[in-house]
């Protein structure tokens, strides 16, 4: 195994110096003090984290300028620093073999290369953590599962519980959804519940049923200069269209995203579907349907203007609605039926919409465009619309994930390679291209659900690969290293 290792490292070193190019590199192997490679340890030059070594301990560094100092750190080990001028480098490379020494210090669990990652919430095999959702500046909203029971719980930044309740029934709850009225919708199989966050306690407003959470509460994505923006996906994501209704109430398209290829494949296949497979009292079961929908519009919609008025307010998206919750039927309905078909659509495109001040920004990866929405006092329109190229998620390791920081008016794209960990990349909005880098090469392998507040990074992570239990963490990503 020593020869085998040898050789690999022989090898590796002999490929970095014979690489002719103008950056300086280095390279090398991290052993124990037993004399095995060391996995996970922090490589830092000049003082900036640069990489981690990998399974049998290699790494390799690229940057542009002389390197001077090298620093190695893991958990439970001396840090070693050496100084690189002392080695060799050939054609701008050098090679190291170094050793860490076992430390007999108590380091704290959460801490790595003096780096605070710190730990909200812990999964097991009974207590189970839904979703979450980040509430004013320093509470956390989880929804929490134990054996059948599920149940919102209200705590601070450090896991320390406010307040809590218990959802009723024996049904399944999926997300917690922050409405653009500033109030969280827990949508059921049946009803869906409406609170609010009220200092340190959770206010229940009511429920009501889920199909008017769809129809009704999901679509509406950000509120903005007295206007409602609504996000609608069809096909598995494979179709998106934005909409807004000004403050007098007039509906106005605003953008349609699909994947052409794939949506021609999908609408074909559905038909096909359908003309070959039939249920019984299908016209029944769309008349109960549309009854149900004449009795929501009644009784949700305003009322119609009187007709002195010059210009009618036109009714938010009634026929949409309507189209809307009878997919969502015939998708419940043939969900066992349709699930080869679904597979081809699993690879939706991604258009997030972010509020981010009075301004509303569209991220079409598609179309690797940036549209921008700003309020207008100037020419009497609502809002005043710029388009810009879109660049940043061209880099590779993307994870087809965008989150923005409300509180900082920043956003980042979301990537991961293997030896470096998480990496965030700052988008900016100007150009479109990534910015800053903030490398968390401590965050787990498995990772979700990212959220940002005040430039801290909140992500589920399945820290062991071999047991299916997820950790709700909390990073200060501005104290890890940029570039």
């Amino acid at each position: 195994m020593i020869k085998t290792t040898l050789w690999l490292l022989a090898f590796f070193c002999a490929a970095n110096l014979s690489a002719q190019n103008k950056m300086w590199e280095v390279s090398g192997i991290i052993r124990s003090d037993l004399s095995v490679s060391a996995p996970g340890v922090s490589i830092l030059i000049n003082d900036t984290l640069r990489a981690t070594t990998d399974a049998f301990g290699f790494f390799l560094v690229r940057m542009p300028a002389r390197p001077r100092t090298f620093m190695a750190k893991r958990i439970g080990y001396e840090p070693l620093k050496v100084k690189l001028r002392d080695y060799p480098f050939k054609e701008r490379a050098t090679c190291l073999e170094l050793e860490l020494q076992s430390a007999n210090v108590v380091l704290p669990e959460f801490t790595v290369s003096a780096k605070s990652v710190e730990k909200i919430f812990q999964e097991d095999y009974q207590h189970a953590l839904v979703d979450f959702e980040l509430v004013g500046k320093n509470q956390v909203l989880l929804l929490k599962r134990y054996k059948k029971q599920y149940s919102l719980q209200l705590t601070q930044d450090d896991g320390t519980v406010l307040d809590q309740i218990d959802l009723p029934g024996k049904t399944d709850y999926q997300q917690i959804y922050k409405g653009c009225l500033s109030t969280y919708h827990v949508p059921g199989l049946d009803w869906a519940f409406e609170l609010q966050v009220l200092d340190n306690m959770l206010d229940t407003i009511g429920r009501y049923p889920t199909f008017e959470f769809e129809a009704f509460v999901s679509p509406c994505v950000a509120m903005a200069n007295g206007c409602y923006f609504f996000e609608h996906r069809l096909f598995k994501g494979n179709a998106v269209s934005f909409e807004w209704i000004d403050p007098a109430g007039m509906y106005h398209p605003l953008l349609n995203v699909y994947d052409e290829e794939t949506f021609a494949w999908l609408q074909q296949n559905v038909r096909d579907f359908y003309r070959k497979n039939r249920f019984e009292d299908r016209e029944a079961y769309f008349d109960a349907i549309e009854s149900k929908q004449e009795a929501l519009r009644e009784s949700r919609l305003p009322p119609t203007p009187e007709l002195s008025e010059v210009q009618q307010v036109k009714r938010p998206g009634v026929a949409r609605v309507k189209r809307d919750i009878l997919q969502q039927t015939l998708r419940n309905a043939f969900r066992d039926q349709l699930l080869p078909i679904v597979p081809m659509a699993l690879d939706s495109i991604y258009v997030p919409m972010f509020l981010i001040g009075d301004s509303i920004f569209i991220l079409n990866h598609k179309q690797n465009l940036l549209l921008r929405l700003e309020p207008d006092s100037t020419s009497g329109r609502v809002f005043q619309a710029f388009e810009s190229p879109l660049t940043y998620h061209k880099e590779k390791g993307w994870r087809k994930y965008a989150v923005v920081d409300s509180h900082t008016h920043r956003a980042y794209g979301v990537f991961r390679k293997y030896i470096n960990g998480l990496t965030l990349k700052e988008i900016d909005f100007e150009t479109g291209a990534a910015g800053k880098s903030y490398v968390i090469s401590e965050a787990p392998l498995l990772c979700k659900e990212y959220k940002l507040r005040n430039g801290k990074l909140y992500f589920l992570g399945q820290p062991d690969p071999e047991i299916p239990n997820y950790t709700l963490y909390k990073v200060d990503m501005f104290q890890f290293g940029q570039k």
